[in-house]
């Protein structure tokens, strides 16, 4: 990228036909070294007051005093020094947010911070968690980092107080959480915050069940809460510590990295290995304390002892007894506790619970409904490993989302655990999300069923645990709107690509209320243990033609057909042999 002095000169004064050298500011002279260095204005006593030069494989471009910036007579060769600065219009060109009307220049010049500030966050975050402790890179970066958090302080981000997600507050969370990750203590910004709990100066030792019978990873809670910005030490025994057992620090695991605002940081967990008999683990942001057992896990009961901790509200159905939730609730100060029955964990605020006189009734309640779910996936019960509902001030997507564990927002929280509103209203969101985590990829056909054959579930537990029938468990199945439906969905010609949400739950709910719950039951089943199937949604699709039918015994070809489905030639023969289902609830509208 290197010019001749000559030609860069040219460039620069482009147009600019003379000085109108402002008489407010007094400039410190330039010093000129190297051959590529030139002079761009200079006084009539001699001094440099404009320079420029080639540097490496860049330019520079230096003015002896700010004042400059903002006068309007430079504002010519200021748009010629951008232009020769950066060649490329799609370069980026950053303004200091001091010098306002100097961002109005520039072939529109972007606010250099907006654009690249969340960048420095979140790349900033990842170096910290690149192993290289000893690397002087690392090592220059960790001072710098640690310099800047206590000139800047740590934000007190909140739902009251949020910050913008491409603001220096923003990139200064996600710097600090990994910073307090990579083991450098940030106590003393989180005290500065007056948000910090006091932790219990004793040893606290539970008993967790390591044994995992499931496919995936379970996390078992301890009942501790660890405070804001303060370090555990856990210890085990040397078996324990082999056994592929990991720590996790907090239960709010939504990354909000990419979020356009924050109501907290982006992330608030932190999870790390067991692979010690005694280890220090910390969290920036605190949170209640889990080990996480591995898939497949036969270890036993094993003890663990926690320093530095506090009892965190906790209720297990069956254990709990009512005298011991009321003196916990009156006593444990940390700010989340959970609920919890063998198949569901519910995390709420201790706020939220501190009005929960007897929470037996709503667990057993949550219990009845978990059976329900197990008895449609037809999956054993208990659990093998409970299910999860956290409640956060801000999640990563829509008003709930599946997974484990399921995320909430706090307005939900009262739904969760209050059984008269359960039992007279239903619960249909959170259930909406139960049934996503009972979706298997085998029976599901992507795009159109992911939000359609999920609300089998709320359906079925609202009616045969809650006694509420699915006309009135939501409004979108009163039967004006499911007829309306299917009307228009024939009457577009009953495209695929409209197949999806309710519509295409009419499809499953025509076939329920003909032949009942028990085919579902049977081929959810069956398709546990089905090898050969196919991968693309028409195969699946087929098969699916194919497995109900011979489950009720009626050939279902023509109802899918006229509800859009690719039923396959050689399906549809295969199945003619089987009788004639008449009571088609597609026929009447087929023959209007």
């Amino acid at each position: 990228m290197a010019t001749t002095p000559a030609c860069a000169f040219e460039a620069l004064m482009d147009g600019v036909t003379g000085w109108n050298v402002p008489k407010g500011p007094i400039p410190c002279e330039l010093l000129l070294t190297g051959e590529a260095a030139f002079p761009v204005m200079v006084n009539d006593k001699g001094q440099v007051l404009i320079a420029a030069s080639s540097y490496g494989q860049g330019r520079l471009v230096v003015v002896s005093h700010e004042g400059y910036l903002l006068d309007a007579g430079f504002a010519p060769f200021l748009r010629n020094a951008v232009g020769w600065l950066c060649p490329s219009p799609a370069a980026p060109t950053g303004v200091h947010p001091s010098l306002p009307s100097l961002a109005a220049l520039s072939h529109g010049a972007r606010n250099l911070e907006k654009q690249w500030l969340a960048k420095l966050g979140a790349d900033g975050a990842a170096f910290l968690q690149i192993p290289a402790k000893g690397v002087p890179a690392y090592i220059s970066l960790h001072r710098f980092i640690k310099k800047m958090l206590h000139l800047s302080g740590l934000p007190a981000v909140s739902r009251e107080h949020p910050v913008a997600g491409d603001s220096f507050e923003a990139a200064v969370l996600c710097l600090a959480t990994e910073l307090a990750r990579s083991g450098t203590d940030c106590s003393q910004l989180v005290q500065e915050l007056g948000t910090c709990t006091c932790s219990s100066g004793h040893p606290i030792t539970v008993e967790i069940d390591g044994n995992n019978p499931g496919h995936c990873d379970a996390w078992v809670s301890t009942g501790l809460y660890l405070p804001r910005g303060q370090s555990a030490e856990v210890s085990l025994s040397e078996a324990a510590a082999s056994a592929g057992l990991k720590v996790q620090i907090g239960c709010h695991t939504d990354n909000l990295t990419k979020a356009s605002k924050l109501s907290r940081a982006p992330v608030v967990t932190h999870q790390c290995c067991l692979d010690r008999s005694i280890q220090s683990v910390s969290c920036l942001w605190g949170g209640l304390l889990y080990v996480i057992v591995p898939k497949s896990s036969k270890l036993g009961p094993v003890s663990v002892t926690i320093q530095r901790v506090v009892p965190a509200p906790y209720y297990k159905l069956g254990k709990t007894s009512l005298e011991e939730w009321k003196k916990c609730i009156q006593e444990r100060q940390a700010p989340w506790g959970e609920l919890a029955t063998d198949n569901i964990i519910l995390t709420v605020p201790t706020a939220n619970l501190r009005d929960l006189e007897d929470p037996e009734p709503v667990l057993h309640l949550w219990d009845e409904m978990m059976h329900a779910i197990a008895q449609l996936a037809a999956r054993p019960f208990p659990f093998c490993r409970p299910e999860r509902i956290v409640a956060d001030v801000q999640i990563s997507a829509g008003w709930m989302h599946s997974g484990y564990p399921i995320m909430c927002h706090l307005e939900s929280v009262q739904e969760l655990i209050n059984e008269a509103s359960i039992r007279s209203t239903g619960l249909w969101g959170p259930i909406h999300e139960l049934g996503h985590n009972q979706q298997r990829q085998v029976w599901e056909f992507p795009p159109h069923t992911t939000e359609a054959t999920c609300n089998l579930w709320s359906v079925y537990v609202h009616e045969t645990v809650l006694d509420i029938p699915r006309s009135k468990a939501h409004p979108a199945l009163s039967p004006p709107e499911r007829e309306k439906r299917i009307k228009t969905h024939l009457g577009k010609g009953a495209p695929l690509n409209d197949w999806n949400v309710w519509t295409a739950l009419e499809t499953y709910l025509q076939l329920q209320e003909a032949f009942g719950w028990e085919p579902f039951t049977q081929l959810f089943a069956e398709y546990q243990t089905l090898s050969g199937i196919p991968k693309d949604n028409t195969g699946k699709m087929n098969l699916w033609v194919q497995k109900f039918s011979e489950k009720v015994q009626k050939n279902l070809a023509p109802f899918f057909e006229a509800w859009g489905w690719p039923v396959q030639k050689e399906v549809a023969t295969s199945l003619a042999h089987l009788p004639e289902w008449q009571e088609n609830p597609m026929l009447a509208y087929m023959h209007r």
